[in-house]
């Protein structure tokens, strides 16, 4: 994203073989705060105003609000979440070890996939996933939340702790079922 003027920004994909740019979308001072952009085929996910989780498609230029944080976002990570059968065959060698559900996808293309699992931290110390994009019904986007100290594998010592308090940036992904996240005192597997 580029800063034309102070109230004018736009996006911009990059192609590097031909030495050129595409305006992708813009964005004017109504539009407020834009973080947490991250890309996933043709489509763009962002956090508008500390909060607001936005999908945004590419080909047909139309955002999508598909969510909404109760404290401001710290930290996104975006995927079409589909498995690899090296690892469902590793997880079925091991009895379900990893948690992976059966009837998740295995990843043969992801090439024009529009599914997306996006998940997301806030300052409140929650832990969001969006899901969303199926074929049968592609808008429609499924939220689910929960507090990290309220998971189960959380030990004691850190629930008593402020986890986020350091401004660091931190860092989270999503496979299957399991989300892992950086904290000011480690890494969280949940």
């Amino acid at each position: 994203m580029q800063y034309i003027s102070r109230d004018h920004r736009e996006v911009y994909l990059y192609e590097f073989a031909s030495k050129t740019k595409k305006t992708v979308m813009q964005f004017d001072k109504r539009d407020g705060i834009i973080s947490h952009m991250k890309m996933l085929g043709e489509q763009l996910f962002f956090v508008k105003n500390t909060r607001d989780l936005v999908r945004h498609d590419m080909k047909t230029h139309s955002s999508q609000l598909i969510g909404n944080t109760k404290d401001a976002v710290i930290s996104t990570y975006v995927s079409h979440n589909k498995l690899r059968e090296i690892d469902r065959l590793e997880d079925e060698k091991l009895g379900g070890g990893f948690g992976l559900p059966d009837d998740h996808e295995i990843d043969e293309e992801s090439k024009g996939n529009t599914r997306f699992t996006l998940c997301c931290l806030d300052e409140s110390e929650n832990i969001y996933v969006v899901s969303g994009g199926s074929p049968a019904n592609p808008k429609k986007a499924n939220m689910i939340s929960q507090s990290i100290k309220s998971l189960g594998n959380i030990p004691q010592e850190l629930r008593e702790k402020d986890l986020f308090g350091m401004g660091y940036p931190y860092y989270m992904s999503l496979y299957g079922n399991l989300v892992t996240f950086s904290t000011d005192y480690g890494v969280v597997l949940a």
